[in-house]
């Protein structure tokens, strides 16, 4: 349906946000918080302004501004989340949406035709614009995994039960996404994971870890053990 505006240059989650924003803005008698923008928001508006103030100041107007428009579009969520996620339960809802949307995304990539993967590798072609590239799209779904973790570890079997399949769509996602900087993000995240985690979690994370690790072997192909073996032939040099 989409298709006679596709070279309109439209940029549909841009419009969507500041229609959002600015529904929040006339409506905001009828949203329970104190004040429209609070220091730290006040901060991040001058940082957006600064983003845009690079373009004349430093790139020159011919440079290309998508990435000052993207900002425009995360300052904007930012500012709407910070508005309508004002306690427990609501954020829970917010963290509940983003795994059931990597779920979907996890199955899309589970699915995902020959054309999509671009040297043994999904790259091109899944979650829209921003996730056009490996890399983004691996970045988005082991963003994820410590969200499913702690919903895991906070719920009862029913929310386990629930975490259980996304997190095995979304590992096998970052596997095919062969990003080795999302892997070693997600080393990182491992072993702060362990060291900053409650003393008496401290067994279950352990648990999870090593049966998260033993999955995602399972799920692994020849073709990614060669990206590895790649890497470390390259290491010395």
């Amino acid at each position: 349906m989409g298709a006679p505006l596709a070279g309109w240059g439209i940029r549909y989650s841009l419009f969507l946000a500041i229609a959002t924003g600015l529904g929040i803005v006339f409506h905001r008698s009828k949203i329970k918080f104190k004040t429209l923008f609070k220091s730290q928001e006040i901060l991040l508006i001058i940082f957006l302004a600064l983003v845009w103030l690079s373009i004349p100041l430093g790139l020159g107007f011919n440079s290309e501004g998508s990435n000052a428009i993207k900002m425009v579009k995360i300052v904007i969520i930012l500012l709407i989340a910070s508005h309508l996620i004002t306690d427990l339960k609501r954020y829970e809802m917010m963290i509940w949406t983003l795994i059931i949307a990597g779920f979907f995304l996890g199955y899309e990539a589970f699915m995902a035709p020959n054309w999509m993967f671009r040297g043994g590798r999904l790259n091109i072609g899944l979650g829209g614009s921003d996730f056009s590239e490996g890399n983004f799209l691996g970045a988005h779904f082991a963003m994820l995994l410590p969200f499913m973790g702690a919903m895991f570890l906070k719920g009862g079997w029913k929310s386990k039960v629930i975490c259980l399949l996304p997190a095995v769509f979304v590992t096998n996602s970052i596997i095919l996404c062969r990003s080795r900087g999302i892997f070693l993000a997600i080393l990182v995240g491992v072993i702060s994971a362990i060291i900053f985690s409650i003393r008496r979690q401290r067994l279950k994370i352990l648990v999870g870890i090593g049966i998260a690790i033993g999955g995602a072997i399972f799920l692994t192909d020849p073709g990614f053990w060669r990206e590895w073996k790649r890497l470390i032939r390259i290491l010395p040099e």
